[in-house]
């Protein structure tokens, strides 16, 4: 047997777990696993509709009244908090239109938007999902490992445009990582992809053609690479740990 049949074995009997565990979990598990799948595609169908309506609303948004500034700001806040508005999008998009006066708004509110995230994933049942988890002795020591490196995880898992920020939340408070830890580590990962989200809305000559935007592209490919470069850090980190422990 090669060692492509062997994995494609093994990814189908992976399979077939998830398959049973889908059937034998709760109704709250099904849909903490629905929601999580939810978060994943929300931010792009949100993008697309986001840059539609500012190159429609442009004009009007830059002379909007304060009141209805902040009547806007209460519904962003919440859209962020469960993903519906991709983070990085809002981020530039703030940053093209009031500069770098958005940057400690938006870091109170997407740190408290986090907060809001971790707590609200105790109402899942967690504990379903990670008994799962549990049942499979690759995945399960992987996350034993992880947990010893959560302050890198959580800060990875901040930095990178790759995981949607809900899931954060979600996976910070199923991994129970520390309060104090997810705090500290979420308003360093937030504040440093912030800084470079904002940064690239002052530097672009248009929010509505941003896509065709060198600043843009750079940022992007840069986000992705170091996203990339940081998560491969963190699975050697991981993978070290687990090779001690075999060792000992």
């Amino acid at each position: 047997m090669s060692k492509l049949d062997a994995y494609l074995i093994e990814l189908q009997n992976e399979f077939l777990k998830l398959k049973d565990f889908w059937i034998n979990s709760t109704l709250k598990a099904k849909l903490s696993m629905i929601f999580l799948l939810a978060m994943y595609v929300l931010p792009f169908i949100s993008n697309f509709i986001l840059v539609t309506l500012f190159a429609v609303n442009i004009e009007h948004i830059k002379v909007m009244d304060p009141v209805m500034f902040i009547y806007w700001g209460i519904l962003i806040f919440f859209a962020s908090t469960f993903s519906i508005i991709s983070t990085t999008l809002l981020s530039i998009a703030c940053g093209y239109l009031f500069g770098w006066i958005a940057f400690p708004i938006l870091l109170t509110m997407f740190t408290i938007s986090s907060l809001i995230g971790y707590f609200l994933s105790s109402v899942f049942d967690q504990q379903t999902i990670m008994s799962w988890i549990g049942a499979n002795e690759v995945a399960y020591n992987f996350i034993e490992k992880l947990k010893k490196r959560a302050n890198f995880m959580v800060f990875v898992m901040r930095v990178t445009p790759i995981l949607p920020f809900t899931v954060t939340n979600v996976l910070c408070s199923y991994l129970s990582v520390p309060l104090k830890n997810y705090i500290g580590m979420s308003i360093i990962g937030i504040g440093a992809r912030l800084g470079i989200a904002v940064y690239t809305g002052t530097q672009i000559s248009s929010i509505v053609s941003m896509e065709d935007d060198p600043v843009y592209k750079f940022q992007k490919i840069g986000l992705l690479l170091g996203s990339l470069i940081l998560f491969g850090i963190l699975y050697y980190l991981v993978m070290k740990e687990k090779d001690k422990a075999m060792d000992a």
